[in-house]
């Protein structure tokens, strides 16, 4: 009967493991594609974004509209990329305006080409923490995982040594 289960078990685990393994590489291009994502559907919006509020330089509406687009996506590409994980995100995303960078006046012109410069590094630096503290906790689930098949591997194998001395043991006492 041991034998059978072990048969059984051990082919279980080692599938179980390979998909662990599949799982752990296409997060890191789960990764890169979330952090693309988020990228493409907010920084192409930054100039007409700009431009509207140019005229009354309203930094802090620009600053929360972006915040409110950048959880809004973050959510759709959790969804779509991690939807098989329990991930939560612990942290608020949120972006901080610098006090010596906003809408500048040149020549009687309003411009924002440092605030759009400011704005995408502050994107990018926010998305590039936001995934990553998404895919660790991803990777932790799979180590855990990971953690929980030796541990059962270790059972069954101390367990059926066990039942092998019984078994051996019976059989020394007919």
């Amino acid at each position: 009967m041991l034998e059978t289960f072990i048969q059984e078990i051990v082919p279980l685990s080692d599938q179980l493991q390979a998909t662990l393994n599949h799982a752990q590489t296409a997060l890191q291009q789960q990764h890169r594609h979330i952090a693309e994502g988020i990228w493409r559907k907010v920084v192409p919006e930054l100039p007409q974004l700009l431009e509207q509020h140019a005229i009354t330089q309203a930094v802090d509406t620009v600053y929360a509209t972006i915040t409110q687009w950048l959880e809004e996506v973050c959510a759709q590409q959790v969804q779509q990329h991690l939807a098989d994980y329990r991930v939560e995100m612990r942290h608020k995303i949120q972006l901080k305006p610098h006090a010596q960078i906003g809408y500048e006046t040149i020549s009687g012109m309003v411009v924002h080409d440092r605030l759009y410069a400011e704005l995408s590094c502050q994107i990018n630096e926010t998305i590039k923490d936001y995934t990553t503290e998404l895919v660790d906790q991803c990777e932790h689930h799979l180590k855990s995982i990971e953690k929980d098949i030796e541990q059962l591997k270790h059972v069954i194998l101390r367990y059926s040594k066990a039942l092998n001395e019984i078994a051996s043991s019976l059989r020394q006492k007919q």
